[in-house]
């Protein structure tokens, strides 16, 4: 009979004669070999269930018990690592491949196979192999970039440990992802068709693979076969922005920005760095140093590679970005520490701009950028910006003169003005001017002195109208942060200083942010828009007050009269040394009184223009007018005489008084008109006769 897969088997005896008549019982013993066929049923841990019975006549006869065969497979495990990686072109690279049989049985001709990528290559002399926990037979090949390791037994819990290195290709690139696998593959029986002559009697009738044949790792429901990958990752370009130093900065400041630029050996395409200035900032120079000799130079290693000059676009505007674009760079793979760094020294320009104001904050980043060897695209990577703090200069100025007050022609008046930085960076070039008051004449410099005692040279030119300070030579003046410059200089009042007010004197300071004129962005604080320094503070005055004019009147002690008696009044006006701007005098004589002529003025050098109204004969009231004109000069007291006489009109009478008013009008300093007004009376007498 023909009998397929897990078809019942009959063993038939046909007539069977016993013809032992003893009483021993006799047996029919049948043995027979059933192979473990290599299909999707027979799987790790599976049971196979076999049964018999015998039948007489073809009817069952007897039924015996169940037996179990259970399917044992070997499962082996890889696991691949890099014991220790690469960083760059031709770093070395170990790699360890670890074998382990987890199944329940031993695996057989196991072969383990890696063929690494060109982007590495092997040392084929380092493959070594280890065997453990009872794995045997293992023989080795290295050829090329490719290993084969062939390993005749692995029991359970069998081990083998596969080591080799591999140095990274001067052509690798930033970056670049190095894949590789490690395969294997094992069988379940020994050899091609398991041992021959085996304790069953019998061999194993079918070729690898197939259902009558041992189990393998061709495909299928032959599985036994198992891989593992390890992933090398070269290094990436790392950029690094340095905190300049100093970290504060005034306006027209140049800042040096230095940049480091470490790439992985090997080759990196595309690079490109890009500086990311701040509003506010342009651009001035760059400079790149790739030896630890050159001027400014932060590196400790001189840079090994070939780096070409870039090709800079840098517009030059504010807040415009440096592109620098270095193209391909080749470092080369020496395995010398640190030597993979080179340097961008960039210098910047803080612009007077309005936008630059004290204590603010400006924030400088930079970007590198490269071509990513496995997608082609670009990557990049970024640093933290690096902040500066802007300062600027800022003048204060307060004023004084003495003495305040009484002030008259032919004084001396002495002023002293001091210019403080109170500001956080140094005030270059300060100057002042300084606007007289009006009726003062600049006499001499006194003295200028520092914070700290020491005399300024100074140079105050005189004007007429102002007076301007200045360091000598020209622009010396520069006061530090908390600094300040003193004067003291001497004016005189003039003859043409104007009576009756207050008269001030106004200083003003300019300075700027660099020392010298040759900065285009050297800020000037002269009170120009925009400029959050330069507010009223650099502005002080100093005022001194001259006094008022005064007016008595006086009529020679004459306090009675008669008719026809004549009256003698003096008019005096009194005040500082000066100039009156405008001065007139009236005196108006009541009706009953008549000018009696005989003015007459002393004192001045002015010949005022005289008035009197008419009618003049005591009916009505009659108006005296001096008018001294504009821009009287005040040497002295000016006195003014004249005569009145009492007239013989009937509204004179006995006891009558007769108040006479003089009054003074002219213009003060200010501008005002002030009237002041001055009276006397005096009273008529009569002669009563009695019959």
């Amino acid at each position: 009979d023909v009998y397929a897969s897990g078809t019942d088997i009959y063993f038939k005896l046909g007539t069977v004669t016993n013809a032992d008549s003893d009483t021993n019982l006799e047996y029919v013993v049948v043995e027979f070999n059933a192979l473990v066929e290599n299909v999707a049923g027979n799987q790790d841990a599976a049971d196979l269930n076999n049964d018999f019975q015998v039948l007489i006549n073809g009817a069952v006869d007897q039924t015996f018990s169940t037996a179990t065969v259970t399917v044992r497979e070997p499962a082996l495990t890889v696991v691949k690592d890099i014991i220790a990686p690469p960083s760059d072109a031709n770093d070395a690279i170990s790699y360890r491949v670890v074998v382990t049989n987890t199944g329940s049985t031993t695996a057989f001709d196991t072969v383990i196979t890696d063929t690494l990528p060109n982007l590495v290559n092997l040392d084929v002399a380092s493959l070594n192999v280890t065997l453990a926990n009872g794995a045997t037979g293992e023989t080795h090949t290295a050829a090329g970039n490719s290993i084969t390791v062939t390993v005749t037994s692995i029991p359970v819990g069998g081990v083998v440990t596969v080591r080799y290195d591999a140095t990274a290709s001067s052509s690798v690139g930033p970056g670049q992802q190095i894949d590789n696998t490690a395969r294997l593959i094992f069988t379940s029986l020994p050899g091609s068709q398991g041992t021959t002559g085996n304790s069953t009697g019998s061999d194993t009738p079918g070729t690898p693979g197939s259902e009558t044949g041992e189990r393998n790792g061709s495909g299928g429901v032959n599985d036994y076969s198992a891989a593992d990958s390890a992933q090398a990752v070269i290094a990436t370009p790392t950029v690094d922005k340095r905190t300049p130093s100093p970290t504060t900065y005034t306006i027209g400041d140049a800042v040096t920005y230095d940049i480091l630029v470490t790439l992985p050996e090997g080759r990196v395409d595309d690079l490109q760095v890009e500086d990311d200035l701040p509003v506010g900032m342009a651009y001035s120079s760059y400079q790149v140093i790739t030896t630890t000799t050159a001027p400014g130079s932060l590196l400790t290693v001189d840079y090994g590679g070939t780096l070409p000059a870039p090709t800079v676009t840098a517009p030059g505007g504010s807040g415009d970005n440096v592109i620098f674009a270095f193209g391909t760079v080749t470092t080369t793979g020496d395995l010398v520490a640190n030597n993979e760094t080179f340097q961008i020294r960039l210098t910047a320009t803080v612009l007077n701009v309005s936008g630059n104001q004290k204590d603010d904050v400006l924030a400088n980043g930079v970007t590198l950028r490269y071509r990513n060897p496995n997608t082609g695209g670009t990557a990049s990577v970024s640093d933290t910006p690096v902040n500066i703090t802007l300062i600027e200069p800022k003048i204060q100025t307060t004023k004084s003169v003495a003495p305040t007050t009484g002030v008259q022609a032919g004084d001396v008046l002495t002023y002293t003005v001091r210019f403080s930085n109170v500001g956080n960076s140094p005030a270059y070039d300060v100057t002042a001017v300084d606007a007289l008051a009006q009726g003062v004449a600049f006499t001499s410099l006194v003295s200028c002195v520092d914070q700290g005692g020491g005399n300024v040279s100074t140079t105050a030119t005189d004007g007429g109208a102002t007076v301007t300070f200045d360091g000598n030579p020209a622009g010396s003046w520069d006061i530090p942060v908390g600094g300040y410059i003193e004067c003291v200089y001497t004016a005189t009042a003039q003859q043409s200083l104007w009576v009756d007010g207050n008269h001030t004197n106004t200083v003003d300071a300019d300075w700027s942010s660099q020392d010298g004129t040759s900065n285009p962005q050297d800020r000037v604080y002269d009170d120009s828009p925009g400029h959050d320094m330069d507010g009223s503070q650099d502005t002080d005055t100093a005022s001194f007050n001259v006094d008022p004019l005064t007016l008595s009147k006086t009529d020679g002690g004459v306090t009675a009269a008669t008719i026809g008696d004549t009256i003698p009044y003096t008019l005096v006006i009194q005040g500082p040394k000066g100039t009156v701007r405008t001065l007139a005098l009236t005196d108006t004589l009541p009706a009953g009184l008549i000018y009696a002529g005989g003015q007459a003025v002393s004192g001045t050098g002015v010949s005022p223009t005289f008035s009197a109204s008419s009618p003049n004969d005591g009916s009505a009231p009659v108006t005296l007018v001096w008018d001294f004109g504009n821009d009287v000069a005040f040497t002295g007291p000016i006195t003014v005489t004249f005569q009145a006489q009492v007239a013989n009109v009937m509204a004179n009478q006995r006891t009558v008084n007769h108040v006479n008013t003089a009054r003074l009008d002219y213009t003060d300093a200010a501008g005002s008109v002030k009237t002041l007004q001055a009276t006397d009376d005096v009273t008529l007498v009569e002669p009563v006769l009695s019959l």
